[in-house]
Parts: structure tokens; sequence; C-alpha cells
């Protein structure tokens, strides 16, 4: 992450995963950010946010329904998301940011998230995964 901001935490989020969990987490993280954000960055915000989750969600759980994804929302003069799973595979996170041509299918949505973030990280943590994601407001 670039240089420390002192970030006030907007809320934690937990949901599970199952039918309709994309859509619990872009209407869960969209619902604490709004009063905080412009408007034209809701659909970066939810897109970055449907990226991540379905990632953690196909590949990390193996679509497996009712594993735990905690998100915290922060804010400072950014958005600050850090969403973590605590019992999935590795996921297919990218550590580079590659040219978009150059990637096979299935890897064009971490490098969207990406294109549309001021910084992104994964790492493992123990038994699960945690993706710290930095977003202009």
């Amino acid at each position: 992450m670039s240089a420390r901001q002192d970030f006030r935490l907007l809320g934690q989020i937990k949901l599970f995963t199952g039918d309709g969990f994309l859509q619990q987490v872009r209407d869960a993280v969209i619902a604490l950010v709004t009063p905080y954000i412009d408007a034209d960055k809701h659909y970066d915000i939810q897109l970055v946010c449907s990226e991540i989750a379905q990632n953690i969600y196909v590949h990390g759980y193996g679509k497996q329904h009712g594993a735990p994804v905690l998100i915290d929302v922060m804010f400072s003069s950014q958005l600050l998301l850090v969403i973590r799973d605590h019992s999935a595979a590795p996921t297919h996170a990218m550590q580079s940011r590659a040219d978009l041509a150059e990637l096979e299918v299935g890897k064009r949505g971490l490098a969207i998230v990406q294109k549309l973030t001021q910084d992104y990280t994964y790492e493992r943590t123990g038994n699960g995964a945690k993706h710290t994601i930095l977003m202009g407001t």
C-alpha cells in the first residue's frame, strides 16, 4: 500500500457465500460509502467489489455456500477496502499490472480491478487471504 493515512472505519461487513453473494457485497459496500464518495464512482466500486468477491467465491471457496467473507470499509480522503476470507484456497490474484490484451480469459477481471484502483494487494494470511484495495473518491 502507498503512504500511510489515518483511515476511519465506516463499518465491518460479514457475509456468507452463496446465492446473491455478489449483489450483497456490492449493496453493503455502497450503502456504507455513499455519503463519502462521488456518485460517478459507484460503478467502479461495485465492479471492483464484484470481481474480488467472485474470485473468492469461485476460486477460493470453490463455489461453496455458507463460507464467511469479512469486509472492512474505511475512509480518509480515499476509500480503503480490506476483504478477507478465512479458509479459501489461494485465488488467482495478480501481483503485477499486466497488459489486458496479453491475459488469458479468467484473469482479466483482476487486471480491470488493478486499472480501476490506486493500489491493490493480495496476500495469504494463515488459512485465508487478504485483498487490500485503495480507490480514489
